[in-house]
């Protein structure tokens, strides 16, 4: 049975077993790029179980061999096992300036060294307002965004700030939480003051 896990997480132990063999057999565990018995690793310890290893991204195949001593068995091979380790999105804290009455969008790239797989999705809880109540149109987003994007109206006279605490998610990973802070700018008001000059001749 193969096991798909993220990137960190542990894996099952792999264990081999027999019937009918004579003697106690020599173990010895590989791990292959490829379904198949061709040039693979040797890993692991004389043992009848493995413990393998959660720490790289990618595909990998397991399987183990029992060489018998006696019996006329000789090597034969246990059923290969398919192991996939996904990445986990590892996204840095982003920030944004817009005048209010306007939409916010932030797309996470990797120019800050971030690691972003392919299709991740973002969600996010209540954003938290600075002054509270000061700014419209922060909410909650639980359905998966391509991007993390509102639209905010300051109501004040004063900059306000909206923090959104998001959520990345890959397949079945979900990375740590990492914050979008938004300063919106109130709008500009012009007021136009009209002053009579009366003129004596």
């Amino acid at each position: 049975v193969g096991q798909t896990i993220c990137l960190g997480d542990a894996l099952d132990t792999l264990t081999v077993s027999y019937t009918n063999g004579t003697g106690t057999p020599t173990y010895q565990w590989y791990v292959n790029d490829t379904a198949d018995f061709d040039t693979p690793t040797t890993i692991g310890t004389n043992a009848p179980t493995l413990a393998p290893s959660g720490a790289t991204v990618g595909t990998f195949y397991y399987y183990c061999s029992l060489t018998f001593s006696s019996g006329g068995c000789g090597e034969i091979f246990s059923d290969i096992v398919e192991i996939t380790i996904n990445q986990v999105p590892v996204i840095s804290n982003y920030s944004d300036l817009i005048c209010s009455d306007n939409t916010f969008t932030i797309s996470p790239n990797l120019s800050n060294g971030d690691i972003i797989p392919a299709n991740t999705t973002y969600t996010w809880t209540m954003p938290t307002i600075s002054p509270s109540g000061s700014v419209t149109g922060a909410s909650a987003e639980p359905t998966p965004q391509t991007t993390i994007s509102q639209h905010l109206i300051n109501s004040t006279t004063n900059p306000a700030t909206v923090t959104y605490t998001v959520t990345p998610t890959s397949g079945i990973c979900a990375g740590i939480p990492f914050t979008v802070t938004v300063t919106v700018n109130p709008s500009i008001s012009v007021n136009v003051q009209t002053t009579d000059i009366t003129c004596y001749q």
